[in-house]
């Protein structure tokens, strides 16, 4: 999964992993991060998905992104520090699984419906039992979401979208 949007984003982008510019580097994830999200067109995740698509494909350079961004902004250091912990969670479930992180991962609603996308268009045989389980949570997890209060989503969307722009503000 972390391959395939890592290819996405420098596939349908200008976005270059080894450009050596690190400022126009991480100023290029931002911007086609929101790209490859709007072309996704993904009900309901328009404003939180860049962070997501981003902090899957290059979590290293995010975290980079969120530390220098929090460095520079002293009124919005535990904005940076939650948007850290949660790439950490997520590329805890990528490298090493566990249920607990694969739940803390599903628990994402936009991590749930990166991995139905993905899952919808990548096909391997050899793994077929394990994306009916992995595709069964991720709708169980976006249908108890669906139950949960909207306005917890609505305020998970403009803590994103907070930061976000407070990085293309920063970068």
């Amino acid at each position: 999964m972390r391959k395939y949007y890592a290819d996405m984003l420098q596939k349908t982008t200008n976005y270059r992993r080894n450009m050596r510019n690190v400022k126009l580097k991480h100023q290029m994830l931002i911007g086609c991060s929101i790209d490859v999200a709007r072309g996704l067109k993904l009900e309901h995740f328009d404003e939180s998905l860049p962070f997501f698509i981003a902090s899957v494909s290059f979590p290293v350079d995010m975290k980079k992104i969120l530390m220098k961004a929090a460095e520079l902004s002293e009124d919005q250091d535990n904005q940076f520090e939650v948007a850290i912990n949660t790439i950490k969670h997520i590329e805890k479930a990528m490298a090493r699984f566990s249920s607990k992180a694969l739940d803390n991962f599903m628990s994402i609603p936009e991590m749930s419906m990166l991995l139905l996308h993905y899952l919808k268009l990548v096909e391997n045989s050899e793994y077929q039992e394990h994306y009916q389980m992995l595709k069964s949570l991720a709708e169980e997890k976006l249908n108890e979401q669906k139950k949960v209060n909207g306005n917890e989503g609505q305020l998970l969307n403009k803590f994103v979208r907070d930061t976000l722009n407070s990085l293309l503000q920063v970068i």
